[in-house]
């Protein structure tokens, strides 16, 4: 998937905090470095999670839930329809969901 211009800017932004500190920075850090409000800071995480660039990882009010995905990893597909989320390497529809289609036929 394609990144606007807004949308990389927030990846490198995330990127060089995990680098240069350790660990993923929170959505009022990613805010700050941004320039932006908090709630444009945080729709932008989940844009780029669903994505595949981002994982978001512990409970949900955790304050650095952020991991990147790796490169490779982005080229894959996912698919997170009704089941926990699934890597794989097709470009046609997801083999879980495919099985799950035939069990409930």
């Amino acid at each position: 998937m394609n990144l606007t211009s807004s949308q990389y800017r927030y990846l490198c932004a995330i990127r060089s905090f995990i680098e240069s500190r350790g660990h993923s920075p929170t959505t009022l850090e990613l805010a700050n470095m941004v320039g932006v409000s908090q709630p444009v800071a945080h729709r932008a995480i989940h844009v780029l999670a669903d994505k595949g660039f981002l994982r978001l990882v512990g409970p949900r009010n955790a304050g650095r839930c952020i991991e990147l995905v790796p490169d490779s990893m982005q080229k894959l597909n996912s698919c997170f329809t009704g089941h926990e989320r699934i890597w794989f390497f097709s470009d046609h529809s997801c083999p879980l969901c495919a099985v799950l289609a035939r069990i409930a036929r």
